[in-house]
């Protein structure tokens, strides 16, 4: 698993060597609506991620006029909610803390037309929440998305990325009945080009 993770964040690095001829470097800022997948636990706390932002910084290269590699770091912040099932005699109040990931994309980006483009790939995760109500998501994860692009200048380009994020598909630390967050939002992304 560490070595696999490793592989992820070598190939991340090297992109800036990879074959090509355009870089293009962005920032991202996004809202999302996280959900807590886990088998169902009789007994079990409920869990929910309410409202997240997405803070990200965004490296492209260019393979040819379809494909780019695309990589970058991103934090992904939600509020956590976890209240306790009912159980006589025992306090039912919701606790409330900070989830707070990040994670390191390499995905494809596949241009379908002038103004549209898929992308997709694996995630590296890195979870930085200080107290773990859930699974820790350091790991593996997958993402997709589709969106699409507008050309302000020849060197400056809006995204606007609905995006479907699944973490902790392969995590370090294993867990019987592990929780995992599927993290969908929207992005909006500023892009200069080299």
């Amino acid at each position: 698993m560490k070595k696999l993770l490793l592989q992820i964040l070598l190939l991340a690095g090297t992109m800036n060597t990879s074959i090509g001829q355009k870089n293009s470097y962005g920032v991202s800022a996004g809202i999302g609506r996280g959900f807590i997948i886990q088998e169902p636990l009789m007994g079990g706390a409920g869990h929910d991620l309410n409202n997240g932002i997405l803070l990200g910084f965004q490296y492209t290269r260019k393979l040819n006029d379809k494909f780019h590699l695309m990589t970058g770091i991103n934090w992904c912040y939600y509020r956590l909610s976890v209240t306790p099932n009912f159980y006589p005699g025992v306090e039912r109040s919701t606790k409330y803390y900070n989830f707070n990931l990040i994670y390191l994309p390499a995905f494809i980006k596949m241009n379908l037309s002038k103004h549209f483009f898929l992308d997709g790939g694996l995630i590296g995760d890195i979870d930085l929440t200080k107290d773990k109500p859930i699974s820790n998501q350091t790991g593996i994860g997958a993402g997709l998305g589709v969106g699409a692009e507008v050309m302000v200048t020849h060197q400056f380009t809006i995204q606007l990325d609905p995006y479907l994020n699944f973490h902790g598909l392969n995590m370090i630390h294993v867990e019987d009945y592990p929780e995992r967050v599927f993290d969908p939002g929207i992005k909006l992304t500023f892009v200069m080009r080299k």
